[in-house]
């Protein structure tokens, strides 16, 4: 077998696999998704990030006792605000027809969203917020 030849067979090989891969590509793309499968173009990797800044003005708009519950207990307010924030999240997207996988993460930002206080200008921080 000379060179010229093996040439010639690493070609038709590699055109024999670029055209099952293509073959391959055609048949997954043209099949029908089942409800659990995800749509690769739908962006499935966009999130919504919520940050409550004002929780303890929230608490105490809605009761009384919560105001004084911020000044014994600030992090089981801001528990009950997030948890309150996510059923009314839950509530009103359904009655838009959306679905949507609304939940309460703890921990720090995904990578890629900020980290920093990200209030409009002219928005101050609230006595009762950490810095």
């Amino acid at each position: 077998m000379t060179l010229s030849h093996l040439h010639w067979f690493v070609e038709v090989v590699l055109a024999s696999a670029l055209a099952v891969a293509l073959w391959k590509l055609r048949q997954q793309r043209t099949q029908p998704r089942t409800a659990g499968e995800r749509d690769p173009e739908a962006g499935s990797d966009t999130y919504i990030a919520i940050r409550i800044l004002n929780p303890m003005e929230l608490a105490r708009r809605q009761s009384w006792l919560a105001g004084t519950l911020a000044g014994i207990s600030p992090n089981f307010v801001r528990r009950l605000v997030h948890t309150r924030t996510v059923q009314i999240l839950k509530d009103q997207l359904l009655d838009y027809g959306v679905q949507a996988d609304v939940r309460l993460e703890r921990g720090r930002p995904a990578p890629g969203l900020p980290l920093k206080d990200m209030r409009p200008p002219g928005v101050s921080r609230g006595p009762d917020e950490p810095s």
